[in-house]
């Protein structure tokens, strides 16, 4: 027992002596023959649980816990209740078995099968022991391949099976024992790509350093085949800076706290949603959020092989290049006004990006504008805009609008800006913009406000 403490795969080690040991027993009491229908019996229950899962599990037996359901935890208890039934006719059957046996054999033989089937039944449990403690193994591993890499601020207040589960993993990977538990595990490669971009997100939002905290969430949002889940509402919701889940990844809380909250539940329960994530490639956004790699799938050359335009992706305000166009456009503003409007730009500027999806636009600011800055009549950029200078610069960006775009050739896009009431969500301003994509910037001209531009530039991780 020391020796097992101190191997690296202790809990592992223990678990398989466990098992094992306890069908070695069993076999040795039960025999070879009942053994052998006891591993016919569990081969077919295990066949038919995926089968019948759904019919014989009531729901409300089910764990609401995603993590849970992707251990297969309907299979799981169709399994046992197949074998639960499955027990007393295999005991009857053996007993039969073993009745007939005793009477057609002289004695003589009938002690040399008695010792036969002990050794059978010796051999048989070591060999179904070893089958169920990989069953085992393969259904822990999905839910410990989370837990381990999701580290709570205070692991000892997350639940038993939590850390039971990470532990186990950790042991089996140290030992191999994961790879050859994989025929048992129900989870998909998806699964697992899904499960580390999750431990990616939870790591490094889990820290006090906010420049930290915005620059992974930039590089999460830079990646183009995650936009409009990005901007789903529930997930906007979420990453809100006052929800509680969003202070709890702050915090690092415990996962199953986390997974608990109502307004994951809600955005689980999204179909849309779903359908937005079905279609993110996890492997290829691991390899975007890798600073030594990128992802393949969003390249120029690679977007131009798929008939994709390349201005997918997340852009952000070009502060110069903006005033540079203001000050073309309107060269005779007054210094003071000049001076103002550049204190303006760089308000707004502050954390802008348009992001772009397959069709759909999204502009987040601190602040935008709903009309032309310049009056009309003159050459003259309003001293303020609707919303104080030092509010904008107080304020966390938020999603100013969003609609869909539309493709004119190559290098030109259209657009609308729509701004809508509140309370009656009916809308009140609408810009027409031309969208113009260059090697390395996109120009933005509001069309309906003056014609005036808007320059960005591809956001660089």
């Amino acid at each position: 027992m020391v020796a097992i403490t101190l191997f690296p795969g202790d809990s592992a080690l223990l678990l398989l002596l466990l098992v094992v040991g306890s069908f070695v027993i069993l076999g040795m009491i039960t025999g070879g023959l009942r053994m052998a229908m006891m591993f016919v019996g569990t081969l077919l229950s295990l066949l038919l649980a995926p089968l019948l899962g759904q019919y014989v599990v009531p729901q409300g037996f089910l764990p609401a816990n995603p993590l849970w359901q992707k251990m297969g935890t309907d299979d799981v208890y169709a399994f046992i209740f197949l074998i639960v039934i499955l027990f007393p006719v295999i005991h009857k059957l053996s007993a039969r078995a073993t009745l007939e046996i005793k009477y057609a054999l002289e004695l003589r033989k009938h002690e040399g099968w008695l010792r036969l089937n002990s050794v059978i039944g010796l051999t048989l449990g070591g060999i179904m022991g070893v089958f169920y403690f990989l069953m085992i193994a393969g259904r822990i591993t999905p839910l410990g391949y989370v837990t381990a890499q999701m580290q709570p601020a205070n692991p000892s207040a997350d639940p038993m099976g939590y850390r039971l589960s990470a532990r186990l993993y950790k042991d089996f990977h140290a030992l191999g024992m994961d790879k050859a538990a994989q025929m048992f595990d129900p989870a998909s490669s998806e699964y697992y790509a899904a499960a580390d971009v999750a431990a990616l997100i939870y790591n490094n939002f889990g820290t006090n350093n906010s420049q930290h905290v915005y620059q992974f969430r930039a590089q999460l949002m830079g990646y183009p085949g995650l936009v409009d889940a990005a901007f789903n509402p529930h997930v906007m919701q979420l990453t809100h800076g006052q929800n509680p889940f969003f202070l709890g990844l702050r915090s690092r809380a415990n996962l199953s706290q986390l997974l608990a909250n109502q307004t994951l539940q809600s955005a689980m329960g999204d179909t849309n949603l779903q359908m937005q994530l079905a279609q993110v490639n996890m492997d290829d956004l691991l390899l975007h959020l890798d600073p030594e790699k990128g992802s393949t799938n969003y390249t120029p050359a690679s977007l131009v092989q798929q008939g994709r335009t390349p201005i997918l992706g997340r852009w952000i305000l070009d502060v110069d290049n903006t005033l540079q166009q203001f000050y073309t456009q309107y060269p005779t503003m007054p210094d003071r006004a000049r001076q103002n409007l550049e204190i303006y730009i760089e308000a707004i500027g502050d954390r802008m990006s348009l992001s772009f999806s397959d069709g759909h636009f999204y502009l987040e600011a601190k602040y935008f504008c709903a009309r032309a800055l310049a009056r009309e009549s003159s050459d003259y950029i309003p001293k303020t805009p609707s919303k104080s200078i030092r509010s904008i610069q107080q304020s966390s960006p938020v999603l100013q609008v969003r609609g869909a775009w539309e493709k004119r050739n190559d290098s030109q896009y259209h657009a609308k800006f729509r701004w809508t009431n509140p309370r009656t969500r009916q809308v009140e301003v609408e810009c027409p913009v031309g969208i113009w994509l260059g090697p390395t910037q996109i120009m933005l001209t509001l069309e309906g406000f003056n014609n005036e531009k808007y320059v960005f530039k591809r956001q660089k991780i």
